[in-house]
């Protein structure tokens, strides 16, 4: 029970967590208490490149309409261009283990976004974990040859790749003979 309270702390969703035991008509039950915790943030940035500041201002809520669904808002104002960023990403789609994220980039000067699907690794009982990653990129990019700009053209691409990681029967503490990481 320890852990778990550590586990429900460890979200960032909750300002306090207590998980007790109690007798309901005879049953051992257990029960859990939460209060949710401001979970909202500004972000601001600011620099300054080549003697022009670039600045941006966002907001990033990571228990969106109370479903531990983080979203982000953002703006901002570069040398090169200006962009408005949105973002969304759910640990457990439905309850379940499958974790989605996606990312749209809205520039002055085109478009760009990626997006990641799959199943990660969360406990050392996990036996494989698997991920889909896409994207997309439609925007101007800038080339410089010998100090001058040369770009003007928009640059296209997609990408899709795939990740996996099963897991092999390695030890991860040492046997009677001292050796680390031998076949089981």
């Amino acid at each position: 029970m320890a852990e778990t309270e550590r586990n429900l702390r460890a979200l960032g969703l909750f300002r306090d967590v207590g998980i007790d035991t109690i007798r309901v008509d005879g049953r051992l039950v257990v029960r859990v208490n939460t209060a949710d915790a401001w979970t909202t943030t500004v972000q601001a940035e600011a620099k300054s490149t080549g003697g022009q500041l670039e600045w941006g201002l966002g907001l990033k809520e990571k228990n969106l309409l109370g479903t531990a669904t983080l979203g982000r808002a953002k703006f901002r104002n570069k040398v090169d261009r200006e962009e408005v960023t949105l973002e969304a990403s759910q640990n457990r789609l439905f309850g379940t283990r499958i974790r989605v994220h996606s990312r749209f980039d809205l520039l002055s000067d085109g478009d760009n976004g990626d997006w990641t699907f799959g199943v990660p690794f969360r406990a050392f009982a996990d036996r494989q974990s698997w991920e889909l990653h896409g994207g997309f990129a439609q925007r101007r990019e800038l080339q410089f040859r010998d100090g001058e700009n040369c770009s003007g053209s928009f640059g296209t691409g997609c990408f899709c790749r795939t990740c996996g990681s099963p897991t092999l029967p390695w030890r991860t503490r040492p046997d009677s003979s001292g050796w680390a990481g031998s076949p089981k």
